[in-house]
């Protein structure tokens, strides 16, 4: 399978064909919002799921995370009557290009520990990506990398802000 999103391609091709990884689930949309993936949905809390199933392996699964029918979507059933903490969560496999794509931060605390690198960028990876792109997120990670910086006068932080020391330990 192959999908191609924004250009970009997602799924399974031949050298990813031996492996094998394993499926989790990944918070997707809070209640009232739409849920988009690749694979299976599900809806609900903890103990109390409604899985739903992709109706096609070319187009991504979606649903509006809410109890009851909705024009275009699947219908949702209310799992947990009075839970105010139900949400949509996408069924992603670990050896996907779509879970390579994922920003490993996103990730439960508990998937995180199961990976091999938990590196996913370093101070150095930002600072030497000279592309337009790499530039910009260099400016907005530079304060926290970069011993030596200070902030210019349209760099000042608001009242709430964090220091250096609680900014690196993030």
């Amino acid at each position: 399978l192959d999908f191609n999103l924004g250009g970009r391609s997602f799924g399974d091709d031949e050298a990813r064909a031996n492996v094998t990884g394993r499926n989790i689930w990944l918070y997707c949309a809070g209640q009232w919002e739409e849920c988009a993936c690749y694979g299976k949905i599900r809806w609900g809390v903890p103990g109390s799921w409604q899985t739903i199933e992709p109706q096609s392996v070319e187009m991504s699964n979606r649903v509006i995370c809410k109890v009851g029918k909705q024009l275009g979507y699947p219908t949702l059933r209310d799992v947990r009557p009075g839970d105010d903490r139900k949400h949509c969560q996408c069924q992603v496999n670990t050896a996907s290009r779509v879970f390579d794509s994922l920003n490993v931060l996103a990730l439960p605390k508990e998937e995180r520990a199961n990976l091999d690198n938990l590196e996913s960028s370093s101070c150095g990876a930002f600072e030497t990506d000279m592309s337009p792109e790499g530039r910009h997120l260099w400016q907005g990670i530079e304060g926290i990398c970069d011993q030596d910086w200070q902030p210019g006068d349209h760099e000042k932080a608001g009242s709430h802000q964090l220091s250096r020391s609680s900014m690196v330990k993030l």
